[in-house]
């Protein structure tokens, strides 16, 4: 543990490439939760080595698959000596979950502008925003639009307001 602890800081940075991918653990719903990974590091000098890390958590590092690149730390003068860069793995796969987030909320908000949007243009043309279920009925075809039909063909039912007899 010391050893490991001591390559994450003072250890020289390179990149591996995961060679395989074992899943070891599945949640009940059959996502997998844990697996090993085995990878592969090419020193400059023209050396390798393996690394094999088991129990990788999904939740922490995300699926890491076969080609995938990954840092590692490892020690100069013995190239033996590595191990994947797990602190860095996880800030990586933080920022992407953070990124997706962000880039979801700006999605949502165009949407609500753009709805927001189409209400005020509706509006300003005098359109209502009735919920008629006559088929002749203008207000009919732009909420039927709006809710895919979900119309029940034994009851018809009219809006209050409805302008079409």
């Amino acid at each position: 543990m010391f050893e490991r602890n001591h390559l994450l800081k003072h250890g020289a940075a390179t990149h591996g490439v995961v060679t395989d991918h074992k899943e070891i653990a599945r949640d009940q719903f059959g996502s997998e939760l844990d697996y090993s990974i085995r990878v592969k590091v090419r020193f400059e000098d023209g050396g390798e080595t393996e690394i094999v890390h088991r129990w990788t958590k999904r939740a922490q590092v995300g699926i890491l698959r076969v080609g995938d690149k990954v840092p590692v730390r490892y020690d100069p003068d013995d190239h033996s000596k590595a191990v994947i860069d797990m602190p860095a793995l996880e800030a990586a796969h933080a920022k992407q979950i953070a990124d997706a987030k962000a880039t979801l909320k700006h999605y949502e908000e165009e949407r609500v502008a753009r709805a927001q949007a189409e209400i005020a243009a509706d509006a300003e043309r005098g359109h209502k925003h009735h919920h008629c279920f006559n088929a002749a009925c203008p207000g009919y075809l732009l909420a039927a639009t709006r809710r895919r039909r979900r119309t029940c063909s034994l009851r018809v039912m009219m809006a209050a307001d409805c302008s079409v007899p």
